[in-house]
């Protein structure tokens, strides 16, 4: 399916939220693992558009019908990249050349999607080496009767110099895995995306603006790939039930360049986005039920 351009306009509150949590909600200084200061940052947001929310489970592979008038957790980029944003204001890094690392969350009840929604975001670690610095951003997402339905977490990377040892060898999707579903990823999967969720990266839907970055075309969101294994999951091991879906976390591996039709592999709790088995895949992770 083609997502409407319109959907743009649904970002536009996600945006203003930012900027009313510059102007003047709540600010914490907190002290961080390595005795530095972080910013905590609190608000509460309108509940997100129903349309939204069915379209945005159609276009991940998912079914409106699955999640009953809840919100589908792997949304929470949507309504929690301008607050993850704010704690990262005044770090001493190029902000610019932030990669996706990974995520995770835990459900502890699902997310009404008729409610509003109360967010509380935070820069909970800083990683520092020669190499490379790795934020780790944690949210808690719920509503006003049960503050914390979901606890997120985010991994932003900031490379400083290449390693000129190669780093470490990729693990492959084991030979073990079971493939469960193939993905089929248009040309047009990064811009659709960003409509959804206001995630405009152009790297991942200007192709010119891509090559300039080094690569031959856009590439997928690392929060794209990450809902659609969680939908393949939910459609051909849950038994379409994403309920049952307690935990989850990824690593984002390698750049999925579109179009691609990659596959969706399990193997004992461990999932991958992959071409193959004995390959390297995209996206590397687990889950819990």
């Amino acid at each position: 399916m083609r997502v409407s351009p319109l959907y743009a306009r649904h970002q536009i509150p996600v945006i203003m939220a930012l900027l009313k949590t510059a102007a003047g909600p709540v600010l914490k200084k907190i002290s961080l693992n390595n005795g530095g200061q972080t910013t905590v940052v609190e608000a509460v947001l309108p509940p997100r558009p129903q349309g939204l929310i069915e379209d945005y489970l159609r276009h991940v592979g998912g079914e409106p019908s699955w999640y009953k008038g809840t919100v589908p957790p792997s949304l929470f980029p949507q309504w929690g990249f301008p607050l993850m944003a704010k704690t990262l204001t005044g770090l001493p890094y190029n902000l610019t050349k932030v990669l996706n690392g990974g995520a995770s969350f835990v459900v502890h009840a699902p997310i009404p999607a008729d409610r509003p929604l109360k967010v509380r975001a935070e820069l909970a670690q800083v990683d520092e080496t020669e190499s490379r610095v790795v934020l780790q951003q944690k949210m808690v997402t719920g509503v006003e009767d049960n503050p914390e339905c979901l606890e997120c977490t985010v991994n932003a990377i900031i490379p400083k110099k290449s390693d000129k040892k190669g780093g470490k060898q990729k693990a492959l999707i084991p030979q073990s895995a079971q493939e469960i579903a193939t993905l089929n990823l248009a040309l047009d999967s990064g811009i659709d995306f960003a409509l959804l969720t206001g995630d405009f990266n152009p790297i991942h839907w200007i192709p010119s603006y891509a090559r300039m970055a080094g690569f031959p075309n856009t590439i997928l969101h690392g929060f794209s790939s990450m809902a659609r294994t969680i939908e393949a999951l939910n459609r051909n091991v849950l038994a379409q039930n994403p309920y049952a879906l307690k935990s989850f976390e990824c690593r984002f591996v390698r750049p999925l360049v579109l179009p691609a039709a990659p596959g969706v592999f399990v193997d004992k709790g461990a999932v991958f986005l992959g071409a193959a088995t004995g390959s390297a895949p995209y996206l590397s992770g687990a889950y819990t039920v």
